[in-house]
This record gives C-alpha cells, structure tokens and sequence, in this order.
C-alpha cells in the first residue's frame, strides 16, 4: 500500500532527497548508495528508510533540530547544528563535524553499537564537534570505538571503551 509514503523511490540507483521544509509522509529511499539530507526546522513526519547498499542521513543547518528513527541508513554525519538523535544505535559510523553538537537526554542518548566483528564500527568527534548530554554516551553492548578530537561533556559506560584521542588518520 502507498498509503502514507510521501516519497518511494525503487531500484538501486543512488539517490539523494534534500529536505528543508516539511515532508508530509514517509520517505523510502530503496537500494543503492543513497543520501538523506536534513535542515533544522524541517520536518519528515513519517518513517525515513533506506535499502540494501551504503546509506548516508546528514544533519545540516544552523540552530536545533532533531532526527527521528531511521532504518537502514549506514552512516550518520552531523555537518552542522545541534542535534537530538533518536536510536543512533542503528548506524554503523557516526561522525560530528567542526561546528556541530549532538546533545544526549534521556530519551536520546547517543548510544554506540557494539563492534562489529571487523572492528568496523566508529564514532568520530571532529576537532570542534561535540557531543554533550546526561549521560552523552551510554554504552550497554561489548566494546566500542570512539575517535575524539572534540568535546565530550560526560560519559558514562557500562564496559569497555576505547578512546583515540586526536586526530583522525586520512
């Protein structure tokens, strides 16, 4: 059923879907490596999910705004602005650029994914990110990889955590 969907887009093409207003529905992105771009003071009031392949939601945009839960996007990039995110446990690599926040509450704690296998999964805090919060991350898995070169404000965890501070190899 259509019902609902305000964008359904099929096959594996890479898609990208830039929003800085209101999308009234769901946003369904389908296979291929697609880009999800979000403004503050936009809104997406349905589910925003994407398909098989590599799958990127950025946050971009001055002042506050906040992401709603996604399902089957890969990466989280915060570009720019202050951000509440809602199950960030669901991507496989964060990364808060210079000049943006992510602030954890209650209810949206930036909670980390345990490693992969590979060791593949990270959190990178850019030089001039940060991530602030109560507790601003919270970890109840394994282990986690968290590259900072940013500000953390408080962190809290439940087991172990590894923390490289400084710059990021390219």
């Amino acid at each position: 059923s259509m019902s609902g969907q305000a964008i359904a887009l099929s096959g594996d093409q890479d898609d990208a879907v830039t929003n800085k207003g209101m999308i009234a529905g769901s946003v369904d992105l389908g296979a291929g490596d697609d880009t999800l771009n979000i403004y503050t003071n936009s809104t997406i009031t349905g589910a925003m999910s994407a398909g098989e392949d590599d799958d990127t939601v950025n946050l971009l945009g001055t002042g506050t705004g906040a992401l709603g839960v996604t399902t089957g996007f890969e990466n989280l990039v915060v570009q720019s602005g202050t951000w509440g995110v809602a199950d960030s446990q669901n991507y496989d690599h964060v990364v808060i650029k210079d000049g943006a926040t992510v602030t954890s509450h209650s209810s949206d704690t930036l909670k980390l994914r345990a490693l992969s296998r590979d060791g593949s999964d990270t959190t990178v805090i850019e030089e001039g990110g940060k991530l602030t919060g109560t507790p601003a991350i919270r970890n109840t898995e394994t282990s986690v990889a968290l590259d900072n070169a940013g500000t953390i404000d408080k962190i809290t965890y439940g087991q172990a955590i590894n923390l490289f501070l400084g710059e990021e190899d390219s």
